[in-house]
Parts: structure tokens; C-alpha cells; sequence
């Protein structure tokens, strides 16, 4: 007779307890281990910002572009990037006579040649250029060590090449 048949119920669930036990006994444990994460920092926001700006060519090149410091930090304008995300990542190419630092609440003029007149910084042009290039419809700031951040400039066409301030809510 098989042992299936010698057993009587108690019995039977009081082995198939035991055996239960011994097999999952064996196994290692399946405890929840919880990882220690480091305090979690964010990086903080680009302290520049784009105060106003004038397209050209219908949108797709910059005439000028007004740079402000909300921070409460002393700025290096050359520390930062000014990205055109719609049209290859090109990135603004900037030169100038001036040195030193942009000032916390102080404002710089980035413009062409001819554009803006005693501007601080020349736009030397973009670090590439697309074979076919579209409108720019937002700049991102870029710097190492803050978030990048976007700035939306007017698609509309009636605003296209004229000067355009750019508000935030600080």
C-alpha cells in the first residue's frame, strides 16, 4: 500500500506542513532589504535669464538677446550656453571686449554688429548651421552645475523680427 493511503487527514496536513517547512526552509530568505539612498539634491535653475530678444531672417537667426542674473551670485557669461534645441542644438557663439563678472540683478546685451549699440557682447553667429534651418521657437540655457532651462520665444508671424521682452514670475 502506498503512503498516501496510511495517512489519515490530520496527518496528511500535518506532513504536508512539515515538508512545506523543511522545503522552504532550504531556500534562501526572500526578505524586503531596503537600500539606503543618499539624500536626494537638485540641481538649482540657471540663475540667467532672457529679459527680451529680437529675431531676424523671419525667426531663424537672433538680432540681439538681453541676458539678466536673478541669482545672488557674481556670473561669468562665458560659463554659460545659449542653445537653439530646434535646429541642431546649435549653440550661440558670443566674443567680447569686456571682462569680469555679470552682477546680481544686472543686465548684458548680446547683439550683431550694427544691432544694438554699445552692446556688451557680440553674437559672432551659431557653432553650426542646418542645411535648412527653422524658426527658433525657444532657447535653452545651459551651464555646468544648474538645470537647464527653456525659454519660449513668440511664434507668431506678426512678431517675427521685432523686439520682444520676456516676463517670469520671480
Amino acid at each position: 500500500m502506498s503512503v498516501r493511503g496510511k495517512l489519515s487527514g490530520a496527518n496528511r496536513i500535518v506532513s504536508i506542513f512539515a515538508m512545506c517547512t523543511i522545503f522552504f526552509g532550504a531556500m534562501p530568505q526572500q526578505a524586503a532589504l531596503a537600500i539606503e539612498a543618499g539624500e536626494t539634491n537638485f540641481l538649482p535653475s540657471v540663475p540667467l535669464m532672457i529679459t527680451a530678444y529680437q529675431t531676424s531672417n523671419l525667426g531663424k537667426d537672433l538680432r540681439y538677446l538681453e541676458l539678466y542674473n536673478s541669482g545672488d551670485t557674481l556670473l561669468s557669461i562665458q560659463d554659460f550656453s545659449i542653445v537653439d534645441p530646434d535646429n541642431a542644438e546649435r549653440k550661440l557663439q558670443l566674443s567680447t571686449v569686456f571682462s569680469g563678472a555679470l552682477l546680481t540683478g544686472g543686465h548684458v546685451v548680446a547683439s550683431r554688429t550694427a544691432g544694438v549699440s554699445n552692446a556688451s557682447f557680440v553674437i559672432d553667429g551659431w557653432n553650426s548651421s542646418p542645411a535648412a534651418p527653422v524658426a527658433i521657437k525657444k532657447l535653452r540655457i545651459d551651464a555646468a552645475g544648474y538645470r537647464s532651462v527653456e525659454a519660449g520665444l513668440s511664434t507668431k508671424d506678426a512678431e517675427r523680427d521685432v523686439s520682444m521682452a520676456r516676463t517670469y514670475n520671480t
